[in-house]
């Protein structure tokens, strides 16, 4: 199962994260992480594939193709490619709603881990 991982750059708690990823899925069955490349959530991402030996995939944005749109349209391609998306949001992140409409959208099965900023 490929899992998109998303979420806000602010989000930098990894106990937090590996608990949320751990309760939702059995490890095993993840068979790649997707991801933006970005800090906070993407950030964390990486390292938790990394931990638990997970191939990732990784959609970086193409500023010099698609200028202030290459965001939204990593995110759209992050999405699509994914099976299922968890997203660590902080209830005010546009680019993380905007992803979490994308997968509804898509019919993605989605989760949807709320945190707050410390």
């Amino acid at each position: 199962m490929k899992l998109a991982i998303i979420g806000s750059r602010n989000f930098t708690d990894y106990h937090f994260f590996q608990q949320s990823i751990c309760k939702k899925f059995i490890i095993p069955y993840i068979g790649c992480i997707v991801s933006g490349g970005a800090k906070g959530t993407d950030t964390l991402a990486e390292r938790f594939a990394c931990v638990h030996e997970i191939p990732t995939m990784i959609f970086l944005p193409e500023w010099d193709v698609y200028g202030k749109r290459a965001g939204f349209i990593r995110n759209e391609k992050i999405i699509k490619y994914a099976d299922e998306v968890i997203a660590f949001w902080d209830g005010k992140s546009r680019g993380t709603k905007s992803s979490i409409d994308l997968a509804k959208k898509e019919c993605k099965p989605m989760y949807i881990i709320y945190f707050e900023e410390k």
